[in-house]
């Protein structure tokens, strides 16, 4: 992969306090615009909130590297408006409110031996309305996205859905460590989906599948 888009170049801090999703958004925005390639976090603390994934884009966490999310509940985006019924699992239907978003993405991968921490966060204030109230934001959220990879990452502390993918095509989910709140994995409406070699505790369901 020629196409290398270092997070610190763009601006990180890496320092395990400053917020870093704008510098990362750069990152992946010009991974995107370049055609494609690697985003490449160097070992270091970074805080995340909310990062939109993009077609060709490869998120790569150097070994020992972790990536801790942001303790602001409203760092994050926030639970999209939808102009569809909700989905019989009301938390299955809202995708924003997460670390990582990918949405219509073609080629699209989050590996490496790095560590992410979502630190407990919860929706304090209730305002995600009754059926999903106080969760907090997912892991991973993907919708309609095709050929993705996910592996070798370690994820704790997930107050919603820890990897959730609906309507996506060719799926390859491996070598995740997890000890989660609710879901750890849940493949929704997906086709073509491979799930090995995971080590899943999790609050509620491991491995889920839904038809919403």
């Amino acid at each position: 992969m020629d196409n290398i888009f270092n997070v610190k170049v763009y601006g990180t801090k890496a320092d395990g306090v400053t917020l870093d999703t704008e510098a990362v958004q750069k990152a992946v925005d010009a991974c995107n615009e370049a055609g494609g390639g690697k985003v490449f976090f160097p070992k270091g603390m970074y805080v995340l909130s909310t990062v939109f994934l993009k077609s060709n884009v490869h998120i790569e966490l150097e070994e020992g590297t972790l990536i801790l999310g942001a303790l602001d509940f409203y760092a994050y985006a926030q639970q999209e408006k939808i102009d569809y019924p909700a989905y019989q699992d009301a938390s299955h239907t809202y995708f924003d409110l997460s670390m990582f978003v990918g949405r219509n993405c073609d080629n699209i991968s989050i590996t490496g031996k790095g560590k992410i921490d979502m630190r407990s966060v919860w929706d304090e204030d209730g305002v995600r309305g009754t059926a999903i109230r106080h969760r907090g934001p997912k892991c991973i959220s993907l919708r309609e996205c095709n050929n993705v990879l996910i592996s070798d990452l370690d994820i704790n502390n997930v107050t919603d859905l820890a990897i959730y993918f609906a309507g996506c095509e060719n799926v390859d989910i491996h070598g995740i460590k997890m000890c989660v709140y609710i879901d750890g994995i849940s493949p929704d409406n997906s086709k073509n989906v491979k799930i090995y070699d995971c080590d899943v505790e999790s609050g509620d369901d491991g491995i889920v599948f839904k038809s919403s």
